[in-house]
């Protein structure tokens, strides 16, 4: 998505917008391009709002069972609840048009299961985004939502394990999020695990990672290329592709950028969700949030195309430029939950 949509964004004005050019795109195409950037631009207005995890409502589960339409995603954090949340996008037609577009979303797609259980927690709010991007010079949101009970939470703000409120935090939420985080970072393979489980005649006691260091923090990441990059490192010896040694050298030639995540978060959601004995739609667990320090380090490094992004659940988006060191090839251990 990220070669598709780097062609047609206005990245130099501060403003974001898509450019007119999209239009030359097959009309598929065009319905999906628009799709997925409402929904990447809806999932930020989220993390803006203090929510820290999400999946796919349909991962997840639950709602009203008397209404067949159902919201796209699902939120949670330590403070805000859970919450529905629905995307629209259009780069056609009018605003006014669209808003109705986006108040139908609310009204018909997420309003009906609020005040239901979803996975192991009640929905307690809900939001419709909307993205209109038909002006070429500055996209728009039109927003319909739940009237907050309580005052939003800082955005981007550190939140103390103590201070969780266990209740308010549904963990098979958690684990579906990391599910695709670990997906991400590292393999299908362990994602399938983390979300399914393990066969328990066959566990997985072992899982490789390259661990290395980035903005004075720990973060771990396949120990294998990403698909991706095979065409930029084909003609690199296969021995040096496990290699943290080789590492440095490798880098520069991949173009592509790099997920990863905290060590410290991957740890804790690797012991907690790949045992098939954790009951995880009761037992609410304090992972710990990315804080703004970090976040708007790495936001700040990529003005320069040095730097990345950091999300608050604890993936990274590497940009292929930064500064990373300490690279070794480490493996989690299930008996200790430790890397070595």
């Amino acid at each position: 998505m990220a070669r598709l949509i780097e062609q047609y964004v206005d990245d130099t004005t501060p403003e974001f917008a898509v450019l007119s050019k999209v239009d030359t795109l097959k009309d598929y195409v065009k319905s999906y391009f628009t799709g997925t950037v409402a929904a990447g631009l809806a999932y930020l207005f989220m993390d803006r709002e203090g929510y820290i995890w999400s999946d796919h409502f349909e991962n997840v589960k639950g709602g009203n069972p008397k209404h067949s339409r159902k919201p796209d995603f699902v939120f949670s954090g330590p403070t805000a609840g859970v919450a529905l949340m629905e995307a629209k996008g259009s780069r056609s037609g009018s605003i006014g048009t669209f808003d109705s577009t986006v108040l139908k979303g609310y009204s018909g797609q997420v309003e009906p299961h609020l005040g239901h259980v979803v996975g192991s927690q009640t929905a307690v709010r809900g939001y419709s985004i909307g993205s209109w991007m038909k002006s070429t010079t500055a996209a728009e949101f039109r927003i319909h939502h739940t009237a907050p009970s309580m005052p939003s939470p800082t955005p981007r703000t550190s939140i103390p394990v103590a201070d969780m409120d266990a209740n308010e935090v549904a963990t098979d939420i958690q684990k579906n999020n990391f599910a695709t985080a670990f997906g991400l970072a590292h393999s299908p393979v362990l994602a399938n695990a983390l979300r399914h489980g393990t066969d328990r005649s066959q566990p997985m006691e072992v899982v490789p990672f390259l661990r290395f260091r980035w903005l004075d923090q720990y973060w771990v990441t396949s120990p294998l290329i990403s698909s991706t990059s095979w065409s930029e490192v084909s003609n690199v010896p296969f021995a040096l592709l496990y290699s943290a040694s080789a590492w440095p050298r490798l880098r520069p030639l991949i173009h592509s950028h790099l997920f990863a995540i905290h060590a410290d978060v991957a740890k804790l959601a690797l012991r907690t969700f790949l045992n098939d004995a954790v009951d995880t739609d009761r037992s609410p667990i304090p992972f710990p949030v990315m804080g703004s320090d970090v976040r708007d380090r790495a936001r700040g490094l990529d003005r320069e195309g040095i730097g990345g992004a950091v999300f608050a659940d604890g993936l990274a988006l590497i940009s292929p430029g930064a500064a990373i060191d300490n690279l070794e090839l480490v493996d989690w251990h299930r008996g200790n939950n430790e890397f070595s």
